[in-house]
């Protein structure tokens, strides 16, 4: 039996399992994203070229309650890593190092939140292994434009924060 997953709306086989504290997922939606992890952690080479657009992505896609102060930052800081990299041409050690910068700081609420995305953990850890790179690049952009709302604020928060 399949369930909807609250984030990412992706659909998986019903587990009992961990999530994540405040980012909402179901507990196999949170496992696939652990062997994605995995995958990264144990191929260097992958984890420089993909773990920023990997994290970001997972995040973006699983807000957790619109009225939590985290999940609201942790949209909009893992926003503005993906807007650096991908408006910008930033590195993914730019972006890292710019969530160190915005980490600190107080966010808005979010205005919503998207209904689904195209591309999720799951067509990612289901994807041929040997395109993990291609494929999580076009996951972390389908992310980000899930998310095109943010944009005018993110290029005020880079502008205000000084991050170019």
């Amino acid at each position: 039996m399949n369930n909807q997953c609250p984030g990412c709306g992706g659909l998986f086989e019903h587990t009992n399992g961990p999530v994540h504290d405040y980012m909402l997922s179901s507990a196999a939606c949170w496992e696939y994203y652990g062997h994605i992890l995995a995958r990264e952690y144990q191929n260097p080479k992958l984890f420089k070229s993909s773990h920023r657009f990997t994290v970001d992505a997972y995040a973006l896609q699983h807000p957790g309650p619109l009225d939590d102060r985290r999940a609201f930052q942790s949209v909009r800081i893992h926003f503005i890593s993906l807007h650096l990299i991908f408006a910008y041409r930033k590195t993914h050690l730019d972006a890292r190092n710019a969530l160190k910068i915005l980490s600190g700081q107080s966010f808005d609420p979010l205005p919503g939140r998207p209904l689904g995305f195209k591309i999720t953990v799951k067509d990612i850890f289901e994807s041929d292994s040997t395109l993990h790179e291609v494929e999580i690049e076009k996951w972390a952009r389908c992310a980000y434009e899930g998310w095109s709302v943010l944009k005018p604020y993110a290029e005020d928060v880079i502008k205000k924060s000084e991050l170019l």
